[in-house]
């Protein structure tokens, strides 16, 4: 197999990868009832597993610097995978809230460690404006799979698979990416860097004095709040404000927004920078239009189009942030991923918090607002690159 070849095969593996990712998080939300009914939970615990689960993701994160340089990429790949169908196997056997609840912590682990090296290997394989294209297309992948798993998951069930099952065919999905992994990806190590530094505080401060890796990280910090506030919060404010039945649409406008503007950004001759210093103002107007005009029609409108505006801000961030160090894009993507975590779950308690205090609208326009100041960081990101490179 040539290197053309095996760069397309890993490439298409890894949005494989992508694709199991989103079957994986959208298990919670479309078994939540079923899980509330078993284990008899109140309200206050009902959010636990997304919760054990972001926390094992993080601990996954900053494990991962020990790995980094140690142990090939691919291997940690096929390990995640491998992990990540065991567990989600295990989970349909859990007698006990408490059991349950540790093995989604595992799962999180086995999904932080993919989450991050799907990312830098792409960015690995590819450069330039194909290094983008094939990063938004993976991204999109997991919109598509956001969209496609829910209805699949209700479907199963309708057809008389117990909700505990469900597990084991998500499960099914991952021994079969892993198989394909172990098969397919025979000599891809080739294509990777074959001495990846280890991280060292040493190498860690160079990345954080001398190139654009703090800027990224408070750029997708403020993307993570964005996306933890409105993600949660859209479809409560548009229920209250319209319709409930209007409300359940509300995210999925905005979804759609992403999915186009994932594949339609590639095929653009817009320069990637100039994007991502321009689309968080714009897409916060557009929230802003949205919150002020009671208009039913318009609110969906201007919610689409702002997911069209922002939905290919995270992968061109995680491909530009890659771009400035490609030699080991592991330790980008570790710490831009770490942050985007840590502000996707601040954001959705501090809409609650404004919700209570002064108002949802206002709680929602204040984490719009967050995309202002992400193109204002990728602004001195770029900037800054320059400046180096001049």
């Amino acid at each position: 197999m040539n290197s053309n070849r095996k760069r397309l095969t890993l490439a298409l593996l890894l949005m494989g990868g992508m694709l199991f990712i989103a079957s994986i998080f959208a298990l919670h939300g479309a078994l939540l009832t079923s899980i509330i009914q078993h284990f008899g939970l109140e309200s206050s615990a009902q959010g636990m597993p997304s919760s054990f689960a972001f926390a094992g993701s993080c601990a996954a994160l900053v494990i991962s610097f020990a790995v980094i340089g140690r142990v090939p990429r691919l291997t940690m790949l096929k390990c995640a995978v491998c992990g990540c169908a065991v567990t989600l196997a295990l989970l349909a056997f859990m007698p006990t809230f408490g059991t349950f609840l540790l093995v989604w912590l595992l799962v999180g682990i086995a999904l932080g460690f993919m989450d991050t090296l799907l990312s830098s290997t792409m960015a690995t394989l590819y450069s330039g404006r194909m290094a983008t294209r094939m990063m938004c297309t993976m991204h999109m992948l997991y919109g598509v799979g956001s969209m496609l798993f829910p209805p699949l998951y209700a479907l199963l069930m309708r057809s008389g698979v117990a909700w505990s099952r469900v597990y084991l065919f998500t499960a099914g999905l991952g021994a079969l990416l892993a198989i394909a992994l172990i098969l397919l990806a025979r000599g891809a190590e080739t294509l990777l860097p074959a001495g990846e530094s280890r991280f060292s505080f040493s190498l860690f401060k160079v990345l954080l004095k001398k190139g654009v890796l703090p800027l990224m990280m408070i750029a997708n910090f403020c993307n993570g709040v964005f996306m933890g506030g409105v993600t949660t919060w859209i479809n409560r404010y548009v229920a209250l404000t319209f319709d409930v039945s209007l409300g359940d649409l509300a995210l999925s406008f905005l979804f759609l927004g992403v999915l186009a503007s994932r594949l339609v950004l590639p095929m653009t001759p817009i320069d990637p920078r100039k994007y991502l210093i321009c689309a968080g103002p714009i897409a916060f107007a557009l929230f802003v239009a949205a919150l002020l005009i009671p208009s039913r029609i318009l609110i969906c409108a201007l919610i689409a189009l702002a997911g069209l505006v922002l939905g290919a801000m995270i992968p061109c961030m995680l491909d530009y942030g890659c771009s400035t160090f490609p030699e080991n894009t592991l330790l980008i993507t570790t710490p831009m991923f770490l942050a985007y975590y840590i502000g996707q779950t601040l954001g959705s308690p501090a809409v609650g918090f404004m919700e209570n205090h002064v108002s949802l609208a206002f709680g929602i326009g204040v984490c719009a607002a967050f995309l202002v100041i992400n193109s204002l960081f990728c602004l001195l990101a770029v900037r800054k690159q320059r400046a180096t490179a001049a």
